[in-house]
């Protein structure tokens, strides 16, 4: 805003003065809201906002009955708005928060994680594992990956390990060896001796 010198010309006010200028405009000579003797609008308009923002304000925190901030927050006057405490949101602060935002893995209903598949947990930042590894592993569930005992494989760990990973000789199918041509035996490891 800008406040009109006794020479008629403008001294721009700081931004600091902003808000004490609605209480300044209460006392403040009509000169002050003229340019060259003509009324500036612009001066008198924000003046009236500035006053109406800060009543505005105050009817809300004398007003009977009403819970500034929800008893969750504090109330900024400078912009008639409520700084939430950890845990909640919302205007009022009236919105209980969920655990870290649900980890972005599901959506916030009253406070609590409703999680999608497959994420599970408070805050929905653990991470179910493919078929709950069978039953033949473990779950890591920070990363949802299966990690199989010894004698089973796969993802899920669904399928039984073959004897020595078949040597690298053959295919293993459900924990059985079937060896490449030339080998033998329950892990392939035999090959045929030529005479």
């Amino acid at each position: 805003m800008d406040k009109v010198m006794s020479s008629g010309l403008f001294q721009p006010m700081f931004s600091s003065d902003i808000y004490a200028f609605p209480l300044m405009t209460l006392n403040t000579p009509l000169h002050y809201l003229t340019i060259n003797n003509v009324p500036n609008f612009f001066s008198f308009f924000f003046s009236l906002i500035c006053v109406s923002h800060l009543l505005l304000c105050m009817l809300v925190l004398l007003w009977p009955g009403v819970s500034h901030c929800s008893g969750h927050g504090t109330f900024l006057y400078e912009t008639c708005s409520c700084k939430c405490a950890e845990g909640w949101e919302g205007s009022d602060c009236s919105c209980p928060s969920c655990p870290g935002h649900c980890s972005g893995h599901g959506r916030c209903d009253g406070g609590k994680c409703i999680c999608d598949d497959p994420y599970f947990g408070e805050d929905c930042s653990q991470k179910l594992c493919p078929e709950n590894c069978s039953g033949n592993g473990i779950c890591d569930t920070d990363k949802g990956v299966c990690q199989c005992y010894e004698e089973f494989i796969a993802e899920d760990c669904s399928e039984k390990r073959c004897p020595g990973d078949c040597s690298g000789n053959g295919f293993c199918d459900t924990g059985e060896c079937y060896c490449h041509d030339g080998f033998f035996g329950l892990d392939c490891s035999q090959g045929k001796i030529c005479l």
